[in-house]
């Protein structure tokens, strides 16, 4: 994490990987590229996963939670602080760093909280035009089907708003369905059947490509999402790539953060 001679902060707040390739390529990239548009700001990290920030056998963490990282930054004198989360949607984890920034206000002249990635009428489109490149290698009988995490939260309607996005971009062959939300892997097999898909290429659309990618989306285990559509009759192929690793959705991060910290500027 960078420290420039600065008394602003920019803390970038993700839900955290174990998977330290994942991390580098994704995480990590998304807060070089917010560093880089953010010069004058020290660059900090936080996760929201508690399982990830509990002490390991070795007694290291993988991260600090925000109130942690907050209260470190309060301590050493930063005065403006803007927190950058790295979530897809306003749901749960989303809700629980603006509850912790909110608490540690009035430790700071100036604390502001960016949008996640699905936020914005905006975003939506800028998200279909990012894998609309990935969706273009394409065959004639293969679809594309991105896994994302869902949510009970009523945040999860952005999943099914990014379908009728991609639809509307005219990406027909580019699926969606969650692990914990709507639509699920049940709703979408019959549309793909239907659609004439023999050939699935699976990809994670989460920031990283970490633990439900690696497990539930493309391990050989009988309930993952590559074992289910092959017992479909579907042939698969798995791609472990991260949101993260695209450059045009790691500009709607920083997009976000530039919003956030203009706007409480000129407010």
């Amino acid at each position: 994490m960078s420290t420039p001679s600065s008394e602003k902060a920019l803390l970038a707040v993700s839900f955290g990987t174990s998977f330290q390739e994942a991390r580098r390529e994704a995480i990590e990239a998304t807060e070089t590229d917010l560093a880089n548009a953010f010069p004058d700001f020290a660059l900090k990290r936080a996760i929201t996963s508690h399982q990830l920030s509990s002490a390991r056998n070795d007694g290291e963490r993988s991260g600090e939670f925000v109130s942690e990282v907050l209260a470190a930054l309060a301590k050493d004198g930063y005065r403006e602080v803007l927190v950058q989360p790295l979530h897809l949607i306003p749901g749960f984890e989303y809700a629980k760093i603006e509850r912790e920034a909110a608490l540690r206000a009035d430790s700071f002249e100036r604390l502001v909280v960016g949008k996640p990635l699905l936020a914005d009428d905006d975003d939506f489109p800028a998200v279909a035009e990012a894998i609309r490149p990935i969706a273009a290698a394409l065959q004639k009988d293969q679809a594309l089907l991105l896994m994302g995490h869902g949510s009970r939260h009523a945040a999860n309607q952005a999943y099914e708003r990014m379908t009728q996005t991609l639809e509307r971009a005219g990406l027909r062959r580019v699926y969606l369905a969650t692990v914990e939300g709507r639509p699920v892997l049940e709703d979408i097999v019959p549309e793909m059947k239907t659609g004439g898909v023999r050939r699935v290429v699976l990809m994670p659309f989460m920031l990283v490509a970490g633990d439900h990618a690696h497990n539930d989306m493309a391990s050989d285990n009988p309930d993952s999402w590559k074992s289910i559509l092959t017992a479909n009759g579907f042939e698969v192929r798995t791609r472990l790539t991260g949101l993260g690793e695209l450059a045009a959705i790691r500009e709607i991060y920083v997009r976000h953060a530039k919003t956030a910290w203009d706007t409480k500027a000129n407010g």
